[in-house]
């Protein structure tokens, strides 16, 4: 079998075959990587640490607070843990469907348990972009050997638009991605013959593993953008490497199948037990063709500049992640025109282009305008990437570009001062291009707590056995984080999880339920029934909205206590 010395076959400037100082070098990484996602992020929170989160007023960040508390609770008592009816009780909700990141939640129990859920959710966000650029700066080093080509590379990775993107969002599932950079580094040095099969083996199925128990989403597309990534180094291939590469193909897919057996129970859940309507629309989910070069809100040079563009863009913030921009598109470019006769040119200016491309969904959207079909309309009855949104792919692309970014750095140190202070300055303004917003976006949030909740005065009221519906506090998953904050003292009639147990008896109340809004008149005599055919034995309204929600009529008077309403309902 191959064992290529460098798989990078004929390469533009010969690297040295290793770095000096490996060690210290990736703890210096890292460090650097730590105090600039504190400095950009983590400085907006830590006034408030254990009140304020790290990311935007979205509902979403709420749900992976409450996740945060969940899993430590299922796991502490016996029962299966992904079918829970803390939540939409006496339905239960099957949470392999939900983006509840367990094994982050695990891993941050005892902070949990000393801090409180949103120190949990404040340490995982300012962790992100940190470990995310470490990997990909440990993978840039095995390419370039070189230790400031890949620190800059691993930036370009760890704090791209996709991340700032999902940052604000409050999305962990999308940001704790520091794992996907570690699939081609163990690919390379088992090409390489710098490791085993059977270590090779091992440690795929284990970040496998422990991704999926991340995001599942994250997983299946690390699957498929790894087999993207085998075709074309073998299409690639002039230096021998196709044996080898069956080498890794054949580890890949025995780590896949032992990663399936290991999350089978996960997967067992997810298809054999009532599945949620969750709502997801794959055509809407893909990438504007302009975001590749319009940035958005979430990066210092977009801003409320271009606003009139970016507004027709798909998913609102969140959804703009693909923003790369004019000088960084312009070093692929030239990277992909000057390598072309190279192993590293031709394989990551396609994958580039195809991980973009892929991003862009089942139809092309041009500054909000539907236009032809896209490849991706291929894999819609696929399962797992069928729930993938498109424009999340852009993760693979940055990652691609990083290890770009790196090489173009590397090898200007061995040109002409003129053309090495060309690469530098064209690296810069791509960097300035996509530095986090400051003056536009503020980086924390503080969610609303009644006092009620916040001083702990819902311990005189509530208790385990107690099924709890909540309307009117003016965001949708406000309650959840309630719910986290009190330890899960109670059940929740309703809540916001991305979705709603198919069996709602009144397809009319889904979206009062997970949105707790005040419902209207129209709705109410369902919402009576929907409260006394679930046994809810106690609904709470926001008191600043109590006149809104006042078509209720739950046939009770309320007792005004700590800034609720709290309507204790009798059989």
């Amino acid at each position: 079998m191959a064992t290529p010395a460098d798989v990078t076959e004929k390469p533009v400037i010969k690297l040295p075959e290793a770095t000096q100082h490996p060690r210290p070098q990736a703890l210096a990484a890292l460090l650097l990587y730590a105090a600039a996602s504190f400095a950009s992020f983590g400085s907006r929170v830590v006034g408030d640490f254990s009140h304020s989160y790290m990311a935007g007023s979205s509902p979403d960040p709420q749900l992976m607070v409450w996740s945060m508390a969940y899993w430590p609770h299922a796991l502490s008592r016996l029962g299966d843990p992904l079918f829970t009816h803390v939540v939409w009780a006496p339905f239960g909700y099957n949470l392999a469907w939900a983006t509840t990141v367990p094994l982050a939640s695990v891993a941050m129990w005892p902070v949990t348990a000393l801090f409180g859920p949103i120190s949990s959710f404040n340490v995982l966000a300012i962790a992100a972009p940190a470990l995310a650029a470490w990997m990909a700066f440990l993978l840039c080093r095995e390419v370039t050997h070189r230790f400031v080509p890949s620190l800059v590379g691993g930036y370009f990775f760890g704090f791209s638009s996709y991340m700032l993107a999902h940052l604000r969002g409050g999305h962990l599932n999308l940001v704790l991605v520091f794992l996907v950079p570690l699939f081609p580094l163990l690919a390379l040095r088992r090409l390489r013959g710098q490791i085993s099969s059977r270590r090779f083996l091992a440690a795929t199925a284990a970040a496998l593993i422990a991704q999926f128990l991340v995001s599942i989403e994250v997983f299946a597309t690390v699957v498929f953008f790894g087999a993207v990534a085998l075709t074309l180094a073998w299409g690639f291939d002039r230096a021998g490497l196709r044996p080898a590469l069956v080498d890794v193909a054949r580890g890949a897919a025995l780590a896949v199948a032992l990663c399936a057996v290991v999350v089978s129970p996960f997967l067992f859940d997810a298809f054999a037990r009532p599945a949620p309507v969750l709502t997801s629309d794959l055509i809407k989910g893909g990438t504007d063709a302009l975001n590749l070069f319009v940035p958005t809100r979430v990066t210092w040079l977009g801003g409320d500049r271009f606003a009139s563009i970016s507004e027709p863009f798909w998913g609102q913030i969140a959804g703009q992640a693909a923003y790369l921009g004019v000088v960084l598109i312009a070093i692929v470019i030239m990277f992909a025109v000057r390598a072309r006769g190279t192993f590293p040119g031709r394989f990551l200016a396609a994958f580039v282009a195809i991980a973009a491309v892929l991003s862009f969904g089942t139809v092309l959207h041009v500054g909000g305008h539907s236009s032809i079909p896209m490849p991706w309309i291929v894999a819609t009855p696929v399962p797992l990437l069928n729930r993938a949104v498109p424009n999340r792919f852009m993760l693979y692309c940055f990652l691609a570009v990083a290890v770009v970014v790196a090489l173009v750095i590397a090898w200007a140190g061995r040109e002409t001062p003129s053309r090495r202070a060309v690469a530098w300055a064209l690296v810069v303004l791509a960097g300035i291009s996509l530095a986090p917003a400051r003056h536009y976006w503020d980086w924390g949030y503080t969610p609303t707590r009644p006092p009620f909740f916040a001083d702990g005065m819902y311990r005189g009221y509530l208790g385990p056995d107690d099924v709890v519906a909540f309307f009117g506090p003016g965001q949708a998953a406000l309650p959840m984080v309630w719910h986290a904050e009190s330890g899960l003292a109670f059940r929740m009639a309703n809540a916001y999880t991305g979705g709603h147990p198919a069996d709602l008896p009144d397809s009319r109340l889904t979206n009062v339920l997970a949105q707790s809004g005040c419902p209207p008149a129209e709705v109410s005599p369902a919402l009576r029934s929907f409260l006394a055919d679930t046994g809810t034995t106690v609904v709470i309204v926001f008191e600043n909205r109590g006149r809104e929600c006042g078509s209720l009529q739950l046939g009770t008077t309320p007792l005004r206590v700590g800034g609720v309403d709290l309507y204790r309902l009798t059989g």
